[in-house]
């Protein structure tokens, strides 16, 4: 079972199948890409024309890389991640109740992921 040590790196397994009477067979079996941790991502917006999103993933402290927020007509600002969270204040994010889509690019131990929350902007 990988654990959080094994984020970023490629496993493989070595099996020995033997029988008595009979030559033993070594094979290794590796995953064809490296361990990787989903991310969580969590949209809100608690200050006024703002968004705010905080990456998380299971068994890393902070998460790094970039998000981009994109707005229902298209428009979109990307920026990197400080301490897994960043704010975002576009002056295209007016206030009430908004659909923004929020893509988290990825990074060497966890997945790329993108969601879709309608959220009430302050």
């Amino acid at each position: 079972m990988p654990t959080a040590d094994d984020l970023g790196t490629r496993l493989s397994l070595k099996i020995r199948y033997s029988k008595p009477g009979y030559n033993s067979v070594v094979r290794t079996l590796a995953l064809p890409g490296t361990v990787r941790a989903f991310a969580r991502l969590y949209v809100t917006s608690h200050q006024h024309r703002a968004v705010t999103i905080r990456v998380e993933a299971a068994g890393l402290a902070t998460v790094n890389g970039e998000v981009t927020l994109v707005n229902a007509h298209g428009v979109r600002r990307t920026q990197a991640l400080s301490h897994g969270t960043v704010t975002f204040s576009p002056q295209w994010l007016f206030s009430g109740r908004r659909t923004v889509t929020v893509s988290y690019q990825g990074s060497a131990k966890v997945d790329g992921r993108t969601v879709t929350k309608t959220l009430r902007i302050h």
